[in-house]
């Protein structure tokens, strides 16, 4: 009830900012500061933690995405887009680009992690931009694989940077 369906698009900006402040503001969690201060328009632990008492084992959740019909005929199948796992040597991180970039994307889009609902960076329309987008969407895997990811690292929370751990999982999920 804090950000109307049509603007649920993926994209963390001023209006996902707002409702997660309105969030915030209802249930006490922080009511004053910005993103980078007190944490106002931002989801971190406490906010997470209260979205989660909302959501329980049985709920679930329907999103429904419209895309234009731009697949060829079913005669001429297209293989579905695979990524190497050896691709990965690197860290990544904000602003970086390249391949490795690329593949990062395919990856968390073919692992329900999209970076982007439609357009540049959706599923099928991988760029070679590491963006805000990228990261939000490798946090978002590095929560749902924390056991794996950040806790042997004594993280508790993702980082959005692509480095030895996160690409281990990675690696292992993408063979």
């Amino acid at each position: 009830g804090f950000l109307l369906p049509k603007y649920a698009t993926g994209y963390y900006g001023a209006l996902t900012t707002t409702a997660v402040q309105a969030f915030q503001k209802k249930y006490g969690i922080v009511t004053t500061g910005t993103p980078g201060t007190t944490g106002f328009g931002s989801v971190g632990a406490k906010t997470r933690t209260k979205i989660n008492t909302f959501i329980t084992p049985t709920s679930s959740v329907s999103v429904s995405v419209t895309t234009p019909k731009t697949t060829p005929p079913a005669t001429t199948p297209t293989p579905p887009t695979t990524v190497s796992s050896s691709i990965f040597t690197r860290s990544l991180k904000l602003g970086d680009t390249g391949a490795d970039v690329k593949a990062l994307q395919i990856f968390l889009n073919n692992h329900g992690f999209l970076v982007a609902q439609s357009g540049p960076e959706s599923k099928g329309q991988e760029t070679s931009t590491f963006d805000t987008n990228v990261k939000a969407a490798l946090i978002r895997f590095q929560n749902a694989n924390a056991s794996q990811v950040l806790t042997p690292y004594g993280l508790s929370e993702g980082t959005g940077y692509f480095d030895s751990g996160t690409m281990k999982v990675v690696k292992l999920m993408a063979e």
